[in-house]
């Protein structure tokens, strides 16, 4: 089955678009170019409030030095003249005649004053929408909206094809299953430099039901910072959240699947000399009660180097010391966890990057973590999208209760493992308007290297879906997932088919 990831960033499939941009960003940027002529024209020409062409007064010959300005009053509503088409301009005038002719005049600019200021508004909420929709097609983080999330639902049947490890004695179709998941975030800015936020993500809870809502769906966040980029920020979450398939096992592919989530912590951040400094604490383990069970006290530094012959070179260093109490005394330093990343951003629509961590003072093949990504946003310019990444996990590399999901996760929602490698790649490929084809695949093996039924750690997951725009902010799903387990017996294989519809509001 196709899982869409979190929203925070996750780009839609629209239908109707222009070439090398999304449909709604396309439609958005025509109308704000549409409202900005429009008020370039409207402010370039006279407001006219009478109807038909201008009057010409008998004597007020066009070749008049006064003509212009006569005709002028006559468009602004001003003065009609006379009924016998004359406008007697040296006829002396009243008091009361001047007033309302400065009455009239006034009008007159009050109403073009509120045109252009509904103009302007309009001109204002599109550079909003404009710039949030940029926002989403570049996945930044930073959207500031009041209320933003998404719904998806699906359907999916195990077994359609290959027969499953938990029950190879069972070829039919298991399910149909229906399942869920709703995000859901309110956000308040105080300032432009604080907000609030309070979300909620169900995960798996339509499907096992025993998620509690407090304890496991909720989160907050909350930041304070200034123009100078230093800042604190507060978070409240369940963190690390483990599906399990339990006994019947319908979906072994979906068995573990990971769910990372805000914790329960603080970071100090700051960026003095164009260095980036960062420092704080995360409770990675809650108990019942609410202590913490295992804690992580870190802290990074970063730079970045722009316009080299490289692109835009991104460096940085951080480092993690977890421990179940905070006032232990290590004799060894397992519990440390140097983390170095290294990424490159080419001018163009590449990037790619190095990561490696060790858990040791010693740094050998059983404590370090590698990892080589690489992401094509637009390859060969044909609408094409590209993501690999490769890595190393050693044996020892997660021996210390660390955090789970330092490095992220695979393809397919998984945490990494210790003693394996993990190869992933997808590719998605536009067809048409709002019609695009992914494929999905990732490859574990053991710490040999070789993919084979004496490797118990051996798995791979291939996945190939269509997405569907169907209007604004809606995609229907079809995917068919193979899942494999070489050191299985019998070398079982299951498969899962599913259809899904996602909106992103």
């Amino acid at each position: 089955m196709i899982l869409i990831k979190d929203i925070s960033g996750c780009p839609d499939i629209w239908s109707g678009r222009a070439p090398g941009m999304e449909p709604r960003i396309y439609s958005q940027v025509c109308r704000f170019i549409f409202i900005v002529l429009f008020f370039s024209l409207f402010s370039s020409c006279s407001f006219a409030v009478t109807e038909g062409s201008v009057p010409v007064f008998n004597d007020v010959p066009s070749d008049h030095w006064a003509a212009s300005s006569v005709d002028d009053l006559v468009r602004y509503g001003v003065t009609q003249g006379y009924p016998d088409g004359t406008f007697r301009g040296r006829k002396k005038i009243s008091r009361y005649e001047t007033a309302m002719f400065l009455s009239k005049l006034a009008h007159f600019r009050e109403t073009k004053a509120a045109v252009n200021e509904k103009i302007m508004e309009e001109l204002r909420a599109e550079v909003y929408k404009l710039r949030y929709s940029l926002d989403m097609y570049k996945n930044k983080p930073d959207i500031k909206r009041p209320v933003y999330g998404s719904f998806y639902s699906r359907l999916r049947m195990g077994n359609l094809v290959s027969s499953n490890a938990a029950t190879t004695t069972i070829n039919a179709p298991l399910g149909p299953i229906f399942d869920y998941r709703l995000i859901a975030n309110m956000r308040h800015d105080f300032s432009d430099y604080s907000f609030v936020r309070l979300g909620i993500d169900t995960m798996d809870s339509s499907i096992s039901g025993g998620r509690d809502l407090a304890r496991e769906m909720l989160e907050m966040e909350t930041e304070v910072n200034s123009k100078s980029g230093t800042g604190v920020s507060i978070t409240s979450g369940p963190g690390l959240v483990i599906h399990r398939e339990g006994p019947n096992n319908i979906f072994p592919s979906e068995d573990y699947k990971a769910y990372l989530r805000q914790g329960n912590g603080f970071k100090v951040y700051g960026s003095p000399w164009d260095i980036d400094i960062a420092g704080g604490y995360l409770a990675t383990g809650i108990a019942t009660n609410g202590a913490s069970t295992s804690n992580d006290i870190y802290g990074s530094l970063g730079y970045a180097l722009k316009n080299t012959f490289l692109g835009d070179v991104k460096m940085k260093y951080s480092f993690h010391s977890y421990t179940e109490n905070l006032k232990a005394n290590y004799s060894t330093s397992e519990s440390m966890v140097n983390v170095y990343e290294l990424i490159f951003e080419p001018h163009g629509k590449l990037e790619y990057g190095l990561a490696a961590g060790v858990s040791a003072s010693q740094n050998t093949p059983h404590n370090v973590f590698m990892n080589i990504s690489l992401v094509s946003t637009d390859l060969f310019r044909s609408g094409s999208r590209l993501k690999f990444s490769a890595s190393k996990i050693g044996d020892e590399f997660f021996e210390y209760p660390t955090h789970p999901g330092l490095f992220g996760l695979n393809m397919f929602d998984h945490l990494y493992a210790n003693g394996t490698y993990d190869i992933g790649l997808e590719i998605s490929q536009e067809l048409s308007r709002g019609f695009l084809l992914k494929m999905v695949s990732d490859v574990v093996t053991g710490p040999s290297g070789e993919y084979t039924k004496d490797e118990p750690k051996a798995n791979a997951t291939f996945e190939l879906g269509l997405e569907l725009g169907i209007f604004e902010g809606a995609v229907m799903t079809v995917g068919y997932r193979v899942y494999q387990v070489p050191s299985a017996v019998s070398n079982a294989t299951s498969d899962i088919f599913g259809i899904g519809f996602k909106y992103i509001y």
